[in-house]
């Protein structure tokens, strides 16, 4: 059998018999202090310790008797005594204490030792169980046998040292039936012990490498209803009675979170089958922050996060409020101890969890989650990062909460954070989240307003923000955006030197790179692009321009956005393809050629070898590429296309009726060939059609845009002619009034009468 590390119990007997040891020499200082050795003094050596220089007894050395020769003999006993003796540093302390638990160490894993001590806890139980049914009235009868029992309990922790006998305990021995009865017992020490064990048990250091007969254990303990019984002691145990008993509490949750991960479906057997969660919501209420309390939310972020189950039930029972409450404090003041941090890491977790459930969120915006997160944004405290990351899950797809949102005064503090403006100090964020991921929150929030939000003027709302202040939140909005966009050019460029072939992998290394924000700053764009503002869009445009990119870099992103959308999320095909009508929206509106769309399948189709999935999968890429090389001759289109926009919307492509946003009248498609041909040549013809067709309008236009520029300049010459002349025409009229003025002022003075 392997040989395992002694328990701590053993190691803390042989300091404790060290200090004994240490302490025992009696009558004699155990410290003289001296700042220079001065010779040798018997029973002492000198040396540098925790009271500083000098003599330090040394209980290896014999102390001279009274009497008992002269001084020579006295300093040859004391050298001799000295040259046999040896300091004990904590190492050789720490080696004395691991050879004496070697030996019960070997007789622990020995089969016949865990028999001998499970019949001695059979006994033991049995006999105070007596001593209680006949002397139920006189306690002091059986406080012997109590007290037996108690040390035969406390024995069974050195099983916890060989969990290969995990198997044996559970088929030959009642030890665990003794345990589990034993929580029920009167004597709250017993129980508390009995919780101990089974904590020792199950913990996860001492089954690290024995999941297999850890499992075994974890299988007896729930036939045996042990779930139940752990459950209602809980409740049973007072904690500010005595520390022990709040031990006891946290010891019961541990073995909870010790079943939960050696066997995940425990998570949700026990908010089935006990009143679990309804103590954990309540433990939660209590103002004062405790190593329990901080635990229990522990506990219920575990629970919520395994099963979408409990989720539900936290929801339907109240504890989205409870967990709103228990968050609250927080809008005012920051955590003042680390139990109290992790309290707030664990109450948000619970909480983004829920949030996961489209159900749930209707419950949150009705509890006024979205308030109490805005109070926290405003606050400059250090829960603003945890609420910007639950405003965020609240927010996704779920149109009351943006509509919340917007309604609540909400922008200005997201617009403020968004900026960089609304910071939080320097000795507060230093232990907060970093920036990086409050700017991608703050992002995909935007994003969920401008396409969640109910009604258009809502969105309008937030879409009025990128205006203010000179453009400032679009010159914002595209610094995120082209910094995102080259980390994930970077990364996509060491993924082709690293030859990955994992698709998936490719995209989980993408997403860590950022493609997620910037696919939102890629949606924000085109929200914006619906709304049709021209002052918008050519500011887009010029800050694209200005660092080599046009319009088609967004476009691109956004196909590939649209090509990943799956089925599999909230709302199933319906919310795909909702999501998918939008998105195309956006690519009209920017000038994107659905026939592009069809060129790019049939060509990705031909080379997957008419596989029709491959050629879907590769559309969205296809398609960037094959509208690239048009790229800027697209940003002159829209550019002209808003000059000569009326009333300072810009001309946008048709749209679908059913559209949930309001676009303007878009421009009239090129006209289709009238042949209509199969094959290649047919559409090879049909696209060089369409190109000239694109080439003449253009020239049209650039013509258009000319003849206005011309006479805009003609009539700007003449008015500035006309305001020439008007304005030397009113310097004429003051100087002849001040001439007349001044002659007036002559005739009046005595000077000029005479």
């Amino acid at each position: 059998m392997a040989h395992r590390a002694a328990p701590t119990a053993i190691l803390q007997a042989a300091i404790s018999k060290f200090e004994e040891r240490s302490d025992g020499v009696s009558g004699l200082p155990q410290f003289m202090a001296a700042p220079r050795f001065a010779g040798a003094r018997p029973g002492y050596y000198f040396g540098r310790g925790a009271s500083g220089v000098g003599y330090y007894l040394d209980s290896k050395q014999a102390a001279p008797a009274e009497g008992e020769a002269d001084d020579d003999a006295g300093a040859a006993a004391a050298a001799a005594a000295r040259a046999r003796a040896r300091h004990v540093d904590a190492g050789e302390l720490l080696r004395e204490a691991e050879e004496a638990a070697g030996d019960a160490g070997m007789e622990m894993l020995d089969a016949k030792g865990l028999k001998r001590l499970t019949l001695q806890l059979e006994r033991k139980y049995n006999s105070n169980l007596e001593a209680r049914m006949r002397y139920a009235d006189q306690p002091d009868k059986f406080m012997e046998s109590e007290a037996d029992l108690d040390e035969a309990v406390k024995a069974l922790l050195v099983v916890a040292s060989a969990p290969d006998l995990y198997p044996e305990l559970v088929a030959n021995t009642s030890a665990l039936q003794t345990l589990l009865a034993l929580l029920n017992h009167e004597n709250s020490d017993v129980a508390a012990d009995a919780v101990e064990v089974l904590q020792e048990l199950t913990d996860s250091d001492a089954v690290e490498d024995a999941e297999e007969e850890a499992e075994v254990l974890v299988d007896a303990l729930l036939e045996a209803d042990a779930l139940q019984l752990l459950v209602h002691r809980l409740s049973a145990f007072d904690e500010k009675a005595s520390s022990e008993e709040a031990s006891a509490v946290y010891n019961i949750l541990a073995i909870i979170e010790n079943m939960i991960d050696l066997k995940p479906s425990v998570a949700e057997d026990v908010v089935e089958q006990t009143k679990l969660m309804k103590w954990l919501l309540g433990r939660l209420r209590p103002r004062d922050t405790d190593s329990n309390k901080q635990y229990a939310s522990e506990i219920l972020a575990i629970l919520v996060q395994q099963s979408d189950a409990n989720k539900r039930k936290l929801a339907a029972s109240g504890g989205m409020d409870a967990v709103l409450q228990a968050i609250a404090p927080y809008r005012n003041r920051d955590p003042e101890s680390t139990e109290e941090e992790e309290l707030l890491e664990n109450l948000v977790d619970v909480l983004a969890s829920c949030l996961l459930l489209e159900e749930n969120k209707s419950v949150f915006v009705e509890a006024e989650g979205v308030e109490l997160l805005l109070l926290i944004l405003r606050g400059k405290r250090l829960a603003r990062t945890s609420a910007l990351k639950c405003l965020d899950f609240a927010t996704t797809r779920c149109p009351p909460a943006c509509d919340r949102v917007v309604d609540q005064a909400g922008l200005k503090t997201l617009f403020a954070i968004f900026m960089g403006k609304l910071k939080v100090p320097k000795k507060k964020r230093d232990e907060a989240s970093t920036a990086g991921e409050e700017e991608e929150r703050t992002v995909s929030v935007i994003a969920s307003l401008l396409l969640n939000c109910s009604k258009q003027s809502r969105r309008d709302r937030v879409a009025a923000k990128f205006v203010e202040a000179e453009f400032e939140k679009c010159d914002r909005l595209m610094e995120v955006y082209l910094r995102y966009e080259g980390r994930v050019a970077a990364e996509e460029a060491r993924l082709a030197e690293a030859e990955e072939e994992q698709e998936e992998d490719v995209l989980l290394a993408r997403m860590d790179a950022g493609l997620y924000t910037l696919q939102q700053c890629a949606l924000i764009v085109g929200a914006l692009w619906l709304v049709g503002d021209v002052g918008v869009r050519k500011r887009v445009l010029r800050l694209l321009h200005q660092q080599s990119h046009t319009v088609g870099s967004l476009r691109s992103v956004l196909l590939e956005y649209r090509a990943n959308l799956g089925d599999d999320g909230p709302g199933g095909a319906e919310e795909r393809a909702r999501q998918v009508e939008r998105a195309t929206q956006m690519l009209l509106a920017m000038g994107h050629d659905p026939a592009e769309d069809e060129a790019a399948a049939k060509e990705a189709a031909a080379a997957a070898g008419g596989a029709a999935n491959g050629g879907a999968a590769e559309g969205g890429g296809a398609a960037a590429a094959a509208a690239a090389p048009a790229a800027e001759g697209d940003d002159m289109e829209l550019e002209e296309a808003e000059e000569g926009g009326k009333g300072g919307k810009a001309a946008a492509p048709a749209v679908p009726a059913e559209a949930d946003m309001d676009v303007e009248e878009g421009e009239e498609k090129p006209p289709q060939p009238r042949e209509e041909r199969r094959g290649g040549e047919g559409e090879r013809r049909r696209s060089r059609s369409r190109s000239k067709e694109r080439r003449k309008e253009k020239e049209r236009r650039r013509s258009r845009s000319r003849d206005k520029k011309r006479g805009s300049s003609r009539e700007r010459r003449k008015e500035r002619s006309r305001s020439r002349d008007r304005e030397g025409r009113r310097r004429s009229d003051r100087s002849r009034s001040v001439e007349r003025r001044t002659r007036d002022q002559r005739s009046r003075s005595p000077r000029g009468r005479r």
